[in-house]
Order: C-alpha cells, then structure tokens, then sequence
C-alpha cells in the first residue's frame, strides 16, 4: 500500500495527521515517520494495530525518529531478515537460561528474591499513559505485519545489558505466542509491549517475570516498589503493557 493510500485509509478512520513522510527504505519496503493526533497512546495504538492486515505495516510508537533509533544502536547494520533468521534459530528457553547465567557471573550475586506482595497493582508504563489533551505524537510504520519482527529493522541492541537484535526477535516472538504480547513503542533504550493475555496464576508468573529479568534485569530496582523478582511476577498478573528500559 503507498503513501497516499495509507493516508486515506487512517483518515477514514478519525485518524488526524500532522505528517506523513517516508524514512528508511528496506528491501520489502519503504517505512514512514508519521505524526499523529493522539488523546491516548495505546488506544492510538490498537486502532492502528487492527488495520495491520489490511495496510501491511506495523505501527510503533515512538519519541525518536527511525533514523536517530538507528543510529543510536551498537554494531554495524544487517538486513532484517538474516536478524530475523538468526532469531528464530535462538531457543527461547535455552537463552533465558544463558542470560541469568550470565548475570549471575558479571554481578556475583543471584536473582533479587522475596515474599510475595501483600498488593499488587497493574503495571504501568510512561509511554503508554491515560486519556489527555490531543497532541501530535511520532509513529513508525514498518513494512511487515508481524511485531517480532520490528527489532530486526531497527538492529535494535546489543549494547550495555540490552540483548541483541536477534534475541530480541527471539522473546518477541515467544510472547507474542504465549501472551499475545505484541511491541508497541520502541525508543533508543526503550520498548512497550501490548499482551493481550495474562498469566493465570503465580506459578506462571514466576515463569514470566525470570523471562523478563532475562530480558531486561532493570525490571528489577529501578521503578518503585520493585525490588525482588516476586514483585514483578504480581504485577504481571494483571498487567496488559509491559515497559522495558535498559541504562
């Protein structure tokens, strides 16, 4: 679908554009930097989500261009699909144990642990906030209709404690099988998840939050009341946005 057809489409449904420009131009396709009126992102989001199958583009929020996401990452750039072959060659299980293995090792110290909670409220996220005053937010559009595949176009990784580009396809992929979870904003150090289904008790959770401490082990120590690994299992009971933030 092209611009201008795009265009059309997100205007016939109450989408209001500031821009609407294209960026990077990968071998399936060219992507565009959108700005777009928004009174709430994830509901932004879902809209523009339901409309993947049709338009054939990927919609992520963001707060950087695509070229400055680029830019920002470590290492020299590769073609989406030999990140997205090495990916599906990882074994997710096999990787998350790898990962504690290897925190264990840097830090000399095992996993935060404790009881669990007495309360547990949802998590939340930063970039995925309530219903505001309308304004104008950036969007990227990538050319695939599979949101595990985003990593791969952004090479996005690899750097300080953030997992590769090919790892991150990896666990993007196994969430999105498992929880329905599916990336919605992605920054130079950041991304948000959408899940669409929960764990259904804590024996999941523990599961979940050891793939998430893998993952990104900022989940622990950095937002408030998150200390053990216990605390974020409760929270993702309940948890339909999941927010990753790597120093």
């Amino acid at each position: 679908m092209d611009q201008h057809t795009l265009a059309a489409l997100f205007h016939q449904y109450g989408m209001k554009m500031s821009s609407f420009l294209p960026s990077v131009a990968f071998e399936d396709g060219l992507s565009y930097q959108v700005e777009v009126q928004s009174s709430n992102d994830l509901t932004t989001w879902q809209t523009l989500r339901s409309l993947v199958d049709v338009t054939g583009y990927w919609p992520v929020l963001t707060s950087r261009s695509l070229e400055d996401i680029m830019e920002s990452q470590s290492g020299e750039r590769r073609p989406p699909y030999e990140i997205i072959d090495e990916g599906l060659r990882l074994n997710a299980e096999n990787w998350v144990h790898q990962s504690i293995e290897a925190y264990r090792s840097f830090y000399h110290h095992d996993v935060p642990r404790g009881k669990w909670p007495n309360t547990t409220p949802p998590m939340s996220s930063s970039t995925t906030g309530g219903t505001q005053a309308p304004r104008f937010e950036p969007l990227i559009l990538l050319p695939t209709t599979e949101g595990w595949r985003v990593p791969a176009y952004l090479n996005f990784g690899g750097w300080n404690g953030c997992p590769s580009a090919p790892a991150h396809v990896c666990m993007m992929k196994h969430w999105q099988e498992h929880y329905g979870a599916e990336i919605m904003f992605m920054g130079s150090d950041t991304v948000a998840m959408a899940a669409s289904s929960h764990p259904q008790d804590r024996e999941r959770a523990l599961r979940l939050a050891w793939e998430q401490f893998a993952y990104c082990s900022d989940t622990i120590g950095v937002a408030p009341g998150i200390q053990t690994l216990e605390d974020v299992a409760a929270k993702l009971l309940n948890a339909s946005v999941w927010g990753f933030w790597w120093d």
